[in-house]
C-alpha cells in the first residue's frame, strides 16, 4: 500500500482529487459526488457540460476526464472560461477576468504526478488554480463523440449526405468514437471546405499516389486531434481528416489508397469552443452566467 505524503501543504483543505496507490497517480475526481459547500455555481456548470457531453461517453480506458480541480473557496463561479488548453496565459487571463470555473478541453491532468511542487510547470498551473478559488473541468473525449460534439461540428463543414460513428457506442448508435461523412466532393472542393470551416488558410494534403485534386470522394472519415487510431478503424474511407498524423502513419494511409487532409492538433478543436459549446452552455445556464472563450488559448505550432 503506497503511504500518500502530506498535501495540505498544496491544497487546502476540502480540495478534491483522487489517488489511485498502485501507482502513484493523482486524478481527478470523477462529477458523481459532490460537496455542498459555495460549489453550487460550478455544479451548475457540471450539469450544463453533462447534458452537452456525457461523461459517460468518454473512453476512459485512457482518458482523464471531469472536474480536475475543485477548489475549496470558489471564486466567481458563474464567470466562466472555455480553453483547450490550461496555459500560464490563460491562467493570467483568468486572474484578470476573476473567472470562477474553467472549462479546459484537453485535461491538465493526464499523466501521473507524483508531487505539485511550483517548480513544475504543470502542478504549478494547478497550486494556481487552487489558490485562485478557480475549479477546472476536462470534458475532453466526451466532447468528441457527443452528438453535436466537436466531430459532427468538423463533419457538418464538408455539408455531408451522412454522418455515423466510425466506432457507435454501445448503448446509442449515433453517438461514439470518431465520425464517417458521406460527401461528393473533389479533394479540391473538401481541402476548400475545411479550410473555411476551420477558418484557416492552410491545411496540409498528402495525396495517395492513385489521387489527384479531381478526385471523387465519397466517404471522409474524421477525427479531432491526433485521430490515427481512430480514422484507420473506419471500413471504408477515401480521406482521413484529422489534426495530425506522424509521418509514418501518413505513408501507410497513402499506400493503402488513402489521402490524409491535417491541420495541426488544436486546430480540429479549437473552433468548436465560440461556434458550439459557447452558445449552448449561455442557453443552458441563462444569463447570469458570463462565458468567455480564451483569445491567449492559441496553437503553439506557426506556419511561417
Amino acid at each position: 500500500k503506497a503511504t500518500v505524503s502530506v498535501l495540505n501543504c498544496f491544497f487546502p483543505r476540502g480540495t478534491i482529487l483522487r489517488f489511485a496507490p498502485r501507482v502513484g497517480l493523482l486524478r481527478s475526481a470523477a462529477p458523481r459526488r459532490h460537496s455542498t459547500h459555495t460549489m453550487s455555481d460550478f455544479h451548475a456548470v457540471i450539469g450544463a457540460m453533462e447534458t452537452v457531453a456525457p461523461i459517460a461517453l468518454a473512453d476512459t480506458t485512457w482518458d482523464n476526464v471531469g472536474i480536475m480541480v475543485e477548489a475549496p473557496k470558489q471564486r466567481g463561479g458563474k464567470v466562466v472560461m472555455l480553453t483547450i488548453d490550461y496555459t500560464e496565459a490563460v491562467l493570467k487571463e483568468c486572474e484578470a477576468l476573476g473567472v470562477g470555473t474553467l472549462i479546459a478541453y484537453h485535461p491538465p491532468i493526464f499523466r501521473a504526478m507524483k508531487s505539485l511542487k511550483l517548480k513544475d510547470h504543470k502542478a504549478s498551473l494547478l497550486l494556481h488554480a487552487i489558490a485562485n478559488g478557480m475549479s477546472i473541468y476536462s470534458p475532453h473525449s466526451a466532447l468528441d463523440s457527443t452528438k453535436g460534439g466537436i466531430n459532427d461540428w468538423l463533419a457538418a463543414g464538408l455539408a455531408p449526405s451522412a454522418v455515423a460513428p466510425i466506432q457507435p457506442n454501445e448503448d446509442d448508435a449515433a453517438v461514439g468514437v470518431g465520425r464517417v461523412a458521406a460527401v461528393e466532393l473533389t479533394i479540391a472542393q473538401m481541402v476548400e471546405k475545411v479550410k473555411a470551416a476551420l477558418q484557416q488558410q492552410h491545411v496540409r494534403l498528402a495525396l495517395a499516389p492513385n489521387h489527384t485534386l479531381e478526385t471523387a470522394v465519397r466517404s471522409v472519415a474524421i477525427c479531432a486531434g491526433s485521430g490515427s487510431s481512430v480514422v484507420t478503424k473506419a471500413k471504408k474511407a477515401d480521406v482521413y481528416y484529422t489534426g495530425e498524423m506522424s509521418h509514418h502513419e501518413v505513408l501507410a494511409a497513402n499506400a493503402a489508397g488513402v489521402t490524409c487532409v491535417l491541420l495541426e492538433h488544436t486546430l480540429t478543436e479549437r473552433g468548436y469552443l465560440a461556434a458550439q459549446l459557447k452558445p449552448r452552455l449561455a442557453e443552458l445556464l441563462g444569463s447570469d452566467y458570463t462565458i468567455h472563450v480564451s483569445k491567449t488559448d492559441d496553437n503553439p505550432i506557426k506556419t511561417v
